[in-house]
């Protein structure tokens, strides 16, 4: 017959173990939960206070696949031991905040079972519970108490042990905030044939239960995405898995901020409320919840990385500006990454963000009564840099020659100021040590006639070839100068020149 009722309390202590999931009202909260109290067991007399007997009668409601208890938190209304009905509905409310409260329901019924609070049976564990939440409310003295008969003396031992705890101020209740850490710094990433600054974060709460969602708040670049480490996109991802914001770098023109925020369960026990929906009924303390909504948010700032590209497109001989003039730029490997891209009123379009390389830049549509500069012209992009193209069109002309001219500028921030020959600048490219201030000069020829015509480039550098009876005339010229602020300034000026009506 021992045997017999061991393997009983044991078998209890199991199901009460396992058995609560409690409910989350994190989600629940906004939907204002209604929960049904109903009466249950009548445990009758056990301790007394001031020597008159005290009767406790089971109240709880049932929710989440368990049952759960409730307490009185207004004596001075009825509740359903006292109503001629046996249920009526509360509504979930606003959270408990007196810690003395909290401390002794997460260390009493149902978050420990039984025989954790030295209890016999559930009975003692809730009949003293309830005492202990009276004595808080009302500022009672648990000298006041005493035992009726044995079970009395379980539940007093069980009051003055919850009663310590209450007072315990290293029991707190875990945060519901939910921190956001980045993991690295913004980085270029390519998805879809779209250049993204990507950077990856983690969230942080040892009790975050299960899944947590992403969003983001305030100003946000069009076309920014959310995806998990794949670059799958997706806002809601497990407990354990980082996430990745992605923002086309063609949106990122200046430094600003984007604002994360995530939202989880977070399993922190909280105590609510329960107001009845007849006010004339009495409120109760809710047990059983396990999550309450836990929230973080992260202001984080963002700022063009890499290099950029500037084309301006002027009047070879006014210099003004010229705008809706299209083109189209591709990378190293010639594959279109910008297509129609449009001169703005100030003649300009600019492109940020672009990784360290080659690129090239072709126009495909020319301001009206201008001759269009044809071919792919490149041009390189240094992080840290800008690169200008500065391509200048001159007006459609039925004789005379025509010039059109482009001008490359890449401005490195603390460079030295140096001029180096064709041979030198492709010796150092080949080293990766390439410094954007070289000097090529190349001359045009003209064979009208079969004469030997030299036309010089603006600073009148040329080489002749004289055995062939021709002069090859500068294609590219390039200029070093100095900014105000010491970075260095290289142009690679391009003469493309018609031949002159001949008859022939």
């Amino acid at each position: 017959m021992k045997t017999k009722k061991i393997l009983i309390i044991l078998l209890t202590m199991i199901m009460l173990t396992n058995s609560f999931a409690g409910i989350n009202i994190s989600s629940a909260t906004n939907e204002k939960q209604i929960l049904t109290i109903k009466e249950g067991t009548d445990y009758g007399t056990t301790i007394k206070e001031h020597n008159a007997p005290l009767r406790f009668v089971r109240t709880y409601y049932e929710g989440n696949g368990g049952i759960y208890p409730v307490y009185c938190l207004d004596k001075s209304l009825p509740g359903v031991a006292e109503l001629p009905v046996k249920e009526y509905d509360i509504e979930v409310s606003d959270k408990i905040t007196d810690l003395r409260l909290w401390r002794v329901i997460v260390n009493s019924y149902p978050y420990k079972n039984f025989l954790e609070m030295g209890c016999d049976t559930p009975s003692q564990a809730f009949v003293a519970t309830k005492a202990v939440i009276d004595i808080i409310l009302y500022n009672k003295n648990i000298e006041d108490y005493s035992a009726i008969n044995s079970d009395g003396e379980v539940i007093l031992r069980a009051m003055k042990t919850l009663i310590e705890l209450s007072e315990d101020e290293s029991i707190m209740p875990p945060s519901s905030k939910i921190d956001i850490i980045p993991t690295n710094e913004w980085q270029f990433e390519k998805l879809n044939n779209k250049l993204y600054i990507a950077r990856t974060f983690t969230v942080d709460n040892d009790n975050l239960d299960g899944r947590y969602t992403v969003g983001l708040r305030g100003y946000i670049p069009t076309g920014t995405i959310i995806t998990d480490l794949n670059n799958i996109q997706k806002t809601n991802f497990h407990k354990t898995e980082n996430f990745k914001i992605l923002i086309p770098s063609d949106k990122v023109n200046k430094k600003d901020t984007i604002s994360i925020s995530v939202q989880g369960d977070v399993t922190t026990y909280p105590i609510y409320k329960g107001v009845p929906i007849n006010r004339e009924y009495q409120p109760y303390l809710i047990t059983g919840i396990r999550n309450e909504l836990g929230q973080g948010e992260k202001e984080i700032e963002y700022e063009p990385i890499g290099g950029e590209l500037i084309i301006i497109k002027k009047d070879a001989h006014t210099n003004e500006r010229l705008s809706n003039v299209k083109f189209n730029v591709y990378d190293s490997n010639k594959k279109l990454i910008f297509e129609n891209l449009k001169t703005d009123s100030n003649g300009e379009i600019i492109i940020s963000n672009l990784l360290t390389g080659n690129y090239y830049v072709e126009e495909t549509k020319a301001p009206d009564g201008y001759e269009i500069i044809e071919g792919l012209h490149d041009i390189r992009v240094i992080e840290g840099s800008t690169s200008k193209l500065i391509m200048n069109n001159s007006k459609k002309i039925v004789h005379e020659e025509e010039k059109h001219n482009i001008v490359v500028e890449i401005v490195e921030n603390n460079t030295e100021n140096n001029t180096i020959t064709e041979n030198e600048y492709h010796k150092q490219e080949t080293n990766n040590n390439v410094e954007n201030n070289t000097e090529i000069n190349n001359t045009y020829i003209d064979k009208t006639n079969n004469n030997e015509v030299v036309n010089n480039t603006e600073n009148n550098n040329f080489i002749t070839n004289t055995n062939n009876n021709e002069t090859e005339n500068n294609k590219t010229q390039n200029t070093t100068t100095i900014t105000d602020d010491n970075s260095k300034i290289t142009e690679n000026i391009l003469n493309n020149k018609k031949l002159p009506k001949t008859g022939m």
